[in-house]
């Protein structure tokens, strides 16, 4: 009885070690803390509604425009929270500090370690075709978030509306100036489609108001500390004679309103912003920012992942997803550019507290959104 016993230990022990065998751990440099997918109670499995009976691990490699803009960090955050919400999803962090070349090493290095997915912020959208090919070929997904890429082979992409809001951005400071003053543009990164974009915007609505001067404009590579050094030097050569600094990342925006607050200038020049940031919606809401658009870390940190999720299960049919972006303003200054002639009649509106409650609700949004 004692022999049979223990020879029915054996042979289980046995068949656990050619199971454990079997299974390999990815190569990532930090293991999961969280228990795999396919081990959580068969309940939570079926509230994510897996279309296979087992839901894989995936790895998904994530290149980051940089680590020192706040949106970004920001966007890692929300996107590992929201991987561990979602379950069966590996995510590994690079930054390619802003630079072509080491973005494209970093997609190269990602191709190699044979991940599922690569979601990155094309600097250059031609320039990042080739990589993106070779990474489909390789059969790994490529999904940008910011821009479509021009790739012969099927790639997805996040839809902003970019140019439309800063648009809006530049039209409502331009409202607020009675449409009259002289004004600086604090650029992100020059090539960059996102940069292209907003310029674009920036470009439509200052052609409908010939008495705002562009004094200059400067780029500043989305890094908050090349962007201040920009914003002091204009404020040394131009002073007073300056009415407003819009600006195409709210990275940089706290600092140019304590810049402005310690040389006495709050009350004279405007300050304009983008991304929708929680810092700079708390200075909306005290007055010191004249206008922002929100598209929010939040928000487009959960789509992307939400998305890439779905087109790693198979259950997505289109190469975009669209994130749906606002115009923010005080009452009175809509009120001024629903009145007016030059601005355009299709924008969304919200104030500063609506935009905070909806960079808040980004996980009900995107929960009821996609189901999960």
């Amino acid at each position: 009885m004692f022999k049979k016993s223990l020879m029915s230990a054996i042979t289980v022990l046995m068949l656990m070690a050619v199971i454990v065998s079997g299974c390999s751990s990815p190569s990532e440099t930090e293991a999961p803390s969280e228990p795999p997918a396919e081990e959580a109670p068969a309940e939570e499995v079926e509230e994510e509604a897996v279309t296979s009976e087992e839901k894989e691990t995936f790895t998904i490699g994530y290149v980051v425009m940089n680590f020192t803009n706040p949106l970004y960090s920001d966007e890692m955050n929300i996107v590992k929270q929201l991987a561990e919400h979602i379950g069966g999803i590996e995510m590994i962090f690079k930054s390619c500090d802003s630079s072509l070349e080491k973005q494209v090493t970093i997609i190269e290095n990602f191709i190699e370690q044979g991940v599922d997915l690569i979601i990155a912020d094309p600097i250059d959208t031609k320039a990042a075709a080739d990589v993106f090919d070779k990474a489909s070929a390789a059969g790994i997904y490529m999904l940008s978030n910011s821009a479509p890429i021009p790739t012969k082979l099927e790639s997805y992409y996040i839809d902003f509306p970019f140019e439309k809001y800063f648009g809006a951005v530049a039209y409502a400071t331009f409202e607020a100036l009675d449409g009259k003053g002289n004004v600086v543009l604090l650029q992100g990164q020059l090539g960059h489609p996102v940069n292209t974009q907003r310029q674009d915007g920036f470009d439509e609505a200052l052609s409908h108001y010939p008495d705002i001067k562009v004094l200059d404009q400067q780029p500043s590579e989305w890094d908050a500390a090349i962007g201040l050094q920009v914003v002091e030097n204009w404020i040394t050569t131009y002073g007073e004679d300056l009415d407003a600094i819009i600006v195409m990342f709210d990275g940089v925006v706290p600092s140019i309103v304590e810049l402005l607050k310690s040389k006495g200038l709050q009350d004279k020049i405007l300050v304009a912003g983008n991304d929708g940031e929680l810092n700079v919606l708390d200075y909306m809401t005290k007055g010191e920012v004249v206008a922002d658009c929100i598209f929010g870390s939040s928000r487009s940190a959960a789509e992307a992942i939400y998305f890439a999720n779905e087109i790693l299960l198979g259950r997505n049919t289109q190469n975009s997803a669209p994130i749906s972006m606002y115009v923010i303003v005080d009452d009175a200054l809509k009120e001024k550019m629903l009145a007016s002639d030059e601005v355009p009649d299709d924008l969304n509106y919200c104030t500063a507290q609506e935009a905070i409650d909806l960079f808040n609700n980004y996980a009900t949004e995107y929960k009821e959104k996609y189901g999960y």
